[in-house]
């Protein structure tokens, strides 16, 4: 996958939690008027236990930052992404969003 996000947005970044494990994130894109900062983990396999680990990673962050979301972009391109898999983020607040759709979610991803 290849992305690009206009503005101001930082790559590889590291966050602690409440946990005191440090967590990789793919990007983080700064606050705004309009949206608080959003931190994206690009999956490229949406299998169950990425996902488990993906949610205790935002969710174990969210408390040291707490005027952000959590964004996972998903690699749908060869493999069909499972209502279950969109359910778990979506019960923690976490936007799932499909490389196929993307261009639906351009405004999120602006800086």
């Amino acid at each position: 996958m290849v992305l690009k996000i206009k503005g101001t947005t930082f790559k590889n970044v590291q966050f602690i939690g409440r946990s005191n494990f440090p967590h990789q994130f793919d990007f983080s894109i700064p606050k705004t008027k309009k949206y608080p900062e959003r931190i994206i983990k690009i999956l490229n396999t949406p299998r169950k236990d990425l996902v488990q680990t993906l949610i205790f990673s935002f969710e174990d962050t969210q408390s040291n930052r707490m005027d952000s979301s959590g964004i996972v972009l998903i690699n749908d391109k060869n493999i069909k992404v499972s209502d279950e898999i969109k359910d778990a983020l979506n019960h923690y607040n976490i936007l799932p969003i499909q490389w196929s759709n993307i261009d639906n979610y351009k405004e999120k991803l602006v800086a």
